[in-house]
């Protein structure tokens, strides 16, 4: 089993994501414009509704709403004085994982990155370009990018995976042990859910690690 192997378990946590339409526990908001669109709601606040539509967010303003789900924005204890016009952020991860598959890792990176203009903080666009970075050889700047999705999770044992990956392509053993064991801790408390496959991920990585030495 060869590292990029070991990270290409996750390709599909991190990427299929951008290929789903996930319409649960949806709304269906009308705009001003006529627009109608129904997704499952990821924030709500005074002044934006962030819905997940086509696996991706988006977030439409306040004042670009007419009505949500059959009500207005009084009846839905809205605030209706919030930045003019609304943003909404189109669908790069359908198109992004697309070109990963075809093996266009930039185009796939600069799609990415320019939802990630729109969602800094969004730990599926932030992985999904660690994962691409590892693909292209940029180690440095797929830890980077690893480290930002692991400030949004923190408890997640796919990330600290990935980052003992990366540590070990950097020569930074120590490190990578340390992302691994902790990969190791997160995926036995999830044992009974999880495919075996991470945890012998897991074992082999830090079996050869140790054999380096």
């Amino acid at each position: 089993m060869s590292d990029k192997s070991a990270i290409s378990l996750l390709i599909i946590n991190f990427l299929v994501v951008f290929s789903l339409t996930t319409i649960a526990h949806a709304e269906t908001i009308v705009l001003k414009s006529g627009e109608r669109v129904e997704g499952k709601v990821l924030e709500r606040t005074d002044e934006y509704i962030k819905l997940e539509l086509d696996g991706m967010p988006r977030t439409f303003w306040i004042d670009g709403i007419e009505s949500i789900d059959g009500k207005s924005l009084s009846e839905n204890n809205v605030a209706n004085q919030p930045p003019a016009g609304y943003l909404i952020i189109e669908p790069y991860g359908n198109k992004a994982a697309k070109n990963f598959i075809d093996k266009k890792y930039e185009d796939s990176l600069s799609l990415i990155k320019k939802a990630l203009l729109l969602e800094p903080n969004n730990f599926d666009l932030n992985s999904a370009a660690g994962v691409i970075y590892y693909y292209l050889n940029n180690f440095e700047e797929s830890l980077v990018y690893f480290k930002k999705a692991l400030n949004s999770k923190p408890d997640n044992g796919d990330v600290y995976l990935c980052l003992g990956i990366i540590y070990d392509s950097l020569e930074r053993p120590e490190d990578a042990k340390e992302s691994l064991l902790k990969a190791g801790e997160f995926y036995q408390r999830e044992a009974d859910k999880l495919d075996s496959a991470k945890i012998i991920a897991v074992k082999y990585l830090l079996k050869k690690i140790d054999t380096k030495k």
